[in-house]
């Protein structure tokens, strides 16, 4: 191939590209969708790996002040209820599946989004998984499903608990970089708060609660839900790294 069609062909493959790119940011999207991207914090973006940390701590270690938390609290409490709104209004569930399944240029659905948002309510949770279930195991462009998300972005518990018990093969999926929902455990708070018991084996066995710390009980029961079935236990990522030795890590073996 000459120099100069190579020349035509890349720039034909980026113009396709950008093309892709600008069809997706042009497509209309739907109301609940655009809902629920609305309440990301402001300069968190769409495609980024996670939105606000648990205990009101933004992307890159700023801390909220205690007037923002709150402002910031009575802005997420507004989008939850425009999503209960959006739902009382589309009661057909072929509305609220069409709603519930938009892809966006990142692949992430609405279900990813709420994932992303800061504590989730369950109520919301389970009107999108009763619309589309199968949105569960969709992954984005990273290969999170929105149960990587939930785990990553802090949600509770209860959260995470229903996306697992609503496909419990998500457990075991590894994104691209072979990552499990069970390796984003070890980088929450309330998860770290705690030591790990292990077999003699060096297999995940519980999580306790150190003393004077709170939450922790919390964090064993998601080590616990998350340890559950399709071996996640055993998974190693992209540097051959098992959970166990994110667990290492913080000193909570």
């Amino acid at each position: 191939m000459s120099p100069a069609r190579d020349h035509v062909d890349h720039g034909m493959m980026h113009t396709t590209c950008f093309a892709y790119f600008f069809f997706f940011k042009m497509i209309k999207k739907p109301g609940l969708y655009s809902v629920l991207e609305a309440a990301l914090p402001a300069g968190v973006k769409v495609g980024a790996a996670s939105g606000m940390a648990p205990g009101g701590m933004m992307d890159g270690g700023r801390h909220l002040s205690r007037a923002e938390q709150l402002q910031e609290a009575d802005r997420l409490a507004g989008a939850y209820d425009s999503a209960r709104s959006w739902f009382r209004a589309h009661p057909e569930h072929s509305d609220r599946r069409k709603g519930g399944t938009f892809r966006d240029e990142f692949g992430m659905t609405p279900l990813h989004i709420l994932c992303k948002l800061p504590d989730p309510p369950v109520d919301v949770v389970v009107e999108l998984i009763s619309a589309s279930p199968e949105v569960v195991l969709w992954a984005d462009s990273s290969g999170w499903l929105p149960l990587h998300v939930a785990v990553a972005s802090g949600a509770s518990h209860a959260v995470l608990s229903l996306l697992a018990k609503a496909e419990p093969k998500s457990l075991g999926v590894q994104d691209r970089r072979r990552r499990t929902p069970l390796h984003f455990a070890f980088f929450r708070d309330d998860v770290r708060a705690g030591s790990i018991d292990t077999t003699d084996d060096g297999d995940l066995l519980n999580l306790e609660k150190d003393e004077g710390d709170t939450g922790a009980e919390d964090g064993a029961d998601i080590v616990a839900l998350l340890c559950g079935g399709a071996d996640a236990v055993d998974l190693k990522d992209e540097n051959g790294m098992l959970p166990l030795h994110y667990a290492g890590e913080w000193n909570l073996c």
